[in-house]
């Protein structure tokens, strides 16, 4: 439990275990703990619980749940850079759920219908935040390897790991700030930060010569993240107030503060306007989800045994699972080309 005379509910998740080794805590590198924050304080239950040493971890969170009044977190802390939400109590989430899966489905409940149309309550799985356990769990020391192709995309086993960890590295606050209009104007100590986090993780050849296109990835990446948040939380429609108050539980006040204040700006409105009327112009989808072409096309090679023409890539990107249509003008393309 958390040590008698300290509080940790003012700590930032993405700096506590430097906090806490500051306030004098035995914290060692791979250790886990559990971090249990109510919204309203449940007698001393409250606290920082390390799983590896407390055999009493399982009878508090059952105790956790009795409180079904006061809903809280529980995040695990790992190492320096990943703190990982891992549930809100309350939700039927199991905690023993296969550690080495990245992506960790959480439940939704969909209104109850009227029972004279014969519904009841339903559960829908969706997908839940991306965990990069397979990163985290790394013994002390330790890196995954990561092969590239000749156009310095991440390909073969861990490309997939090594893509979501940059993606958790852009999301998290300590690491890239969100203070910025773009990511240009993020500074060189924060790049250089958060290449280290990456080299901290990772290792593959020649890795100053693959950092132009890994920092250009993450680029990609920053814009697509606060995209995300603006559809999610941000409507132009209601009052300055409302904004600032549906603020996302993973973003600080100022930061947020920042974000509505750009996104309210007539300029950037206009601009964005634009931007949305390009984007639907688009036309030839790909189907490919998060897998990108360099994967694909490395999948295709293991596959058939030959290196793939870019136009079998296109088209087997433009392909869809069995029985779903293709969008009219990929069909017409690819009816050219076969």
């Amino acid at each position: 439990m958390v040590k008698d005379g300290h509080e940790v509910d003012f700590l930032c998740y993405f700096t506590i275990l430097d906090d806490l080794k500051a306030c004098g805590f035995n914290i060692l590198d791979g250790d886990k703990f559990y971090y249990l924050k109510p919204r309203t304080p449940i007698s001393d239950l409250n606290g920082l619980v390390r799983v590896n040493d407390d055999d009493d971890v399982s009878s508090m969170l059952s105790s956790y749940k009795k409180h079904m009044l006061s809903t809280f977190e529980i995040y695990t802390l790992s190492r320096k850079h990943d703190i990982l939400p891992n549930e809100s109590m309350g939700e039927e989430i199991p905690l023993d759920s296969d550690p080495h899966d990245p992506i960790q489905p959480s439940t939704v409940q969909e209104p109850e219908l009227n029972p004279s149309e014969g519904s009841h309550l339903k559960k829908k799985k969706t997908r839940g935040p991306t965990r990069c356990m397979k990163i985290i769990e790394l013994e002390e020391g330790r890196k995954l390897p990561v092969d590239f192709d000749e156009d310095h995309q991440a390909i073969g086993e861990n490309a997939t790991s090594f893509v979501w960890f940059l993606g958790v590295t852009v999301r998290n606050r300590s690491c890239c700030p969100l203070q910025v209009k773009r990511w240009k104007d993020i500074s060189n100590d924060a790049i250089e930060h958060m290449w280290a986090i990456v080299q901290e993780k990772f290792t593959f050849e020649l890795p100053m010569g693959r950092m132009e296109a890994i920092i250009g990835h993450m680029n990609a990446l920053y814009p697509d993240h606060r995209q995300k948040l603006k559809q999610k939380y941000f409507n132009k429609k209601h009052s300055y107030k409302s904004r600032l108050k549906n603020r996302p539980k993973r973003v600080s006040k100022d930061d947020w503060k920042y974000l509505v204040n750009l996104w309210s700006d007539p300029t950037f409105q206009e601009r964005s306007l634009k931007n949305k009327e390009n984007r639907s112009k688009r036309s030839m989808q790909r189907y490919t989800s998060t897998k990108s072409l360099a994967r694909l096309r490395h999948q295709m090679k293991k596959q058939n045994g030959t290196v793939p023409s870019r136009v079998e890539v296109w088209i087997e990107s433009r392909k869809r699972k069995k029985g779903k249509a293709i969008d009219p003008d990929s069909q017409d393309v690819i009816s050219q080309l076969d």
